[in-house]
């Protein structure tokens, strides 16, 4: 995950990286473009919040982190997914660390990075099977750094460290949908359609 490092990258002069897990399957031409103007003019971490109908959207990573216990994290879909992961541990050393839940909440940067107000109370957790990042800034190289070393100490639960890092770092989220992409969710909007895993 830290893009800034990869070579190819680096002698491709990338200065923009856009993360797609497995999952996506993009609909629209002129998505990548759409991105790409969107960073084009400053924005950086640029992410759906967690909608999910068939998961309690409340914006924390709590809820998040108790639902890893079962499923693929949970190691209960069996081997391919690996040994199970222990990140109720991994959210309980967040808070012994100081991480609080809607930390963000009186920032100043706060009510233009939440996206649309049905945001208001799903900001905070993110559905990270689609990310982007601008590389030439030094807070996403070093939020990356972060975002790498939580998936490889604690576990590969990656939306339960994204925001983690967030608030680490003191980093807004821009968070979809918001006005200029208000149709649709994580799980399906005008851009792409998101898979199940292991489909």
């Amino acid at each position: 995950m830290q893009f800034y490092r990869v070579p190819q990258l680096q002698a491709a002069g990338c200065n923009v990286v856009m993360w797609f897990d497995a999952t996506i399957q993009i609909k629209s031409e002129i998505f990548m473009g759409h991105m790409a103007d969107r960073a084009t003019r400053g924005q950086n971490f640029v992410v759906y919040v967690q909608d999910r109908a068939t998961r309690r959207a409340d914006g924390t990573i709590a809820s998040e982190a108790l639902r890893s216990k079962y499923g693929k994290y949970g190691g209960r879909q069996g081997p391919a997914f690996g040994p199970p992961q222990h990140v109720t541990e991994q959210y309980e050393h967040y808070l012994s660390s100081g991480f609080r839940e809607g930390w963000f909440r009186n920032e100043s940067w706060y009510n233009q990075f939440k996206g649309t107000e049905l945001n208001d109370f799903k900001y905070g957790l993110y559905i990270t099977c689609m990310v982007m990042f601008d590389l030439r800034r030094q807070d996403t190289k070093t939020f990356l750094d972060c975002w790498w070393r939580e998936n490889i100490l604690r576990s590969t639960q990656d939306q339960v460290s994204f925001p983690y890092c967030a608030w680490k770092l003191g980093i807004p989220i821009r968070a979809l949908p918001d006005a200029e992409d208000p149709l649709g969710g994580a799980e399906d909007n005008a851009n792409f359609h998101k898979l199940d895993h292991g489909m």
